[in-house]
């Protein structure tokens, strides 16, 4: 629950001033305060409704350091509420929110410059869920993926700008399960076969420049040559990396090392600086950085030791 203490020692800058006095509802202000509530301006670029404990409890509306209004929306009892609008300078929407109880975000909406709709995504108990959809720069569908209570679980689909489809397949409570399927713009066809999270089967083209890592069954080793060095990651041949990767320096020393599971990183990590030091090292699960990550700097002073990921709020 938010109030207004809170609001005005979370805020700092120019734009937010000393607070100054509220003033009744009865008064002439551009809010209309709900019963119980009155109007209250803590700066000349914010106006809102509060109880008389401080807590906000009305309509609530910001303004650039110019006048245009920026952001509005309601607050019931200090928790946001009802339907909620950020806009750019030109008055165009930035993004909307919708919240079907106070506190609880239902739908998000984001927009490009232009106003066209870039992303559509559902909520619930503070978790993606249910369909979520992101648009081409023309607001043709890029993407969309089904969620449940925050995991990938259902159909995933993605297309390209002409509208042919770039892939398909489907995701169990975060893993993949099940056939997909990949094209290319050449109108060729991959497919794979995951069952929970493991690749059981994939064919298709094999990428002509092969690497020579030890790659796991129905992967094989792609190299890559690059400005600064080289990478060679193992992966499916619809490009899906699955599997050990490792990137040189243009010496061949080695700059970084790890694996991958499904596309997303996977246990541990490891970095050096080109003098051969260890730079960073940690661990992923399920792409996300956990346990502790340190870095070093080159002359291997320690720069920093932390927890991250889940571990990080033990």
């Amino acid at each position: 629950m938010l109030s207004l203490i809170a609001l005005l020692s979370a805020c700092s800058g120019p734009q937010l001033q000393a607070p100054i006095a509220a003033v009744d509802s009865t008064d002439e202000v551009n809010l209309r305060c709900p019963d119980g509530s009155r109007f209250f301006s803590p700066s000349r670029d914010v106006e809102t409704c509060v109880l008389a404990d401080g807590t906000l409890h009305g309509p609530w509306r910001s303004f650039t350091e110019s006048g245009e209004l920026a952001l509005e929306g309601h607050y019931e009892q200090g928790e946001k509420a009802g339907a909620w609008r950020a806009l750019r300078r030109d008055g165009v929407s930035e993004w909307e929110e919708e919240y079907a109880a106070p506190g609880e975000l239902a739908a998000r909406w984001e927009f490009n410059s232009s106003g066209v709709l870039r992303s559509s995504l559902r909520f619930e108990g503070g978790n993606r869920h249910g369909r979520a959809t992101w648009f081409h720069a023309d607001g043709s569908p890029q993407e969309q993926v089904h969620f449940a209570n925050g995991e990938r679980h259902g159909s995933e689909l993605k297309w390209r700008q002409d509208g042919t489809l770039a892939h398909a397949g489907f995701w169990f409570h975060g893993e993949r399960d099940g056939e997909w399927v990949w094209t290319d713009s050449k109108a060729s066809v991959s497919h794979e076969k995951w069952v929970a999270g493991e690749l059981v089967w994939a064919e298709g083209p094999i990428a002509a420049d092969l690497g020579e890592l030890d790659c796991p069954e129905f992967t094989h080793a792609v190299r890559t040559e690059l400005n600064t060095g080289s990478l060679e990651v193992c992966q499916t041949p619809a490009g899906t990396r699955h599997g050990p990767t490792i990137s040189r320096y243009a010496d061949g020393s080695i700059r970084r090392m790890g694996a991958y599971r499904a596309g997303q990183p996977e246990g541990e990590w490891s970095a050096w600086c080109q003098a051969g030091t260890p730079s960073s090292q940690g661990q992923y699960r399920d792409g996300e950085a956990v346990g502790t990550w340190t870095t070093w700097a080159c002359d291997g002073t320690l720069i920093e030791s932390s927890q991250r990921g889940e571990l990080a709020s033990m």
